[in-house]
């Protein structure tokens, strides 16, 4: 605002204080936002509050600060997210014997994986226009679930189309033969066509990706 204080710096400003209360120092919170960046918007637009202190109670959970510093995407949620995480995670730790908190406590990272439906790789794949069945078998991929974003998913599928004239149909069959290829850097699947083209001409190279 005019002579005064911005909403969102405003916001930051009581985003940083909430979070040194709980343990993290505003030295390390500015390391952890260069480390990534896209942990700052949330910062900048609503307090941490209920976040952190949805952490806190729940049962097993290391400190939030400990937390936020091994993964600081934690801060895209709120205790709304927190809770929808840790009972969508918890299915697939009890089989163990083990609570969702505990698994969350050794895989931080674990409570940005997503339900395969609101997957952000799976609708980037629609966004390109793949089909529902090359969806479907990357939702039955589970490292897709890890994937905080679709953006490197686009990227590979954007470098196949350009490299191997790939329409959305021919790079839904790839994708639904292959779900992994999702989660290849463009860079290593240009180190692979360049090697199979050297080996075995451009033809096959493309047949084998």
């Amino acid at each position: 605002a005019p002579g005064g204080m911005s909403a969102s710096a405003a916001s930051l400003e009581q985003s940083i204080s909430e979070l040194d209360a709980a343990g993290l120092a505003p030295d390390c919170l500015a390391k952890l936002l260069a480390r990534q960046p896209r942990a700052l918007p949330p910062l900048l637009s609503h307090s941490p509050a209920a976040l952190l202190a949805a952490l806190r109670d729940t049962k097993g959970l290391p400190p939030a600060a400990q937390l936020i510093a091994a993964e600081p995407l934690l801060l895209t949620l709120d205790d709304v997210k927190l809770r929808a995480a840790l009972d969508y995670l918890e299915p697939f730790v009890c089989a163990a014997n083990r609570s969702a908190a505990e698994f969350v406590a050794r895989q931080p990272q674990a409570l940005l994986w997503r339900a395969e439906a609101s997957s952000p790789v799976l609708e980037t794949l629609r966004e390109m226009g793949l089909d529902q069945r090359a969806v479907d078998r990357v939702s039955r991929w589970s490292p897709a679930r890890q994937l905080a974003s679709g953006d490197g998913a686009r990227r590979s599928l954007s470098w196949l189309g350009r490299t191997l004239g790939l329409d959305a149909a021919a790079l839904g069959r790839l994708v639904a033969s292959f779900p992994p290829v999702v989660g290849l850097e463009p860079a290593r699947l240009a180190a692979s066509h360049a090697f199979l083209a050297s080996e075995a001409g451009e033809a096959a190279a493309a047949a084998a990706l």
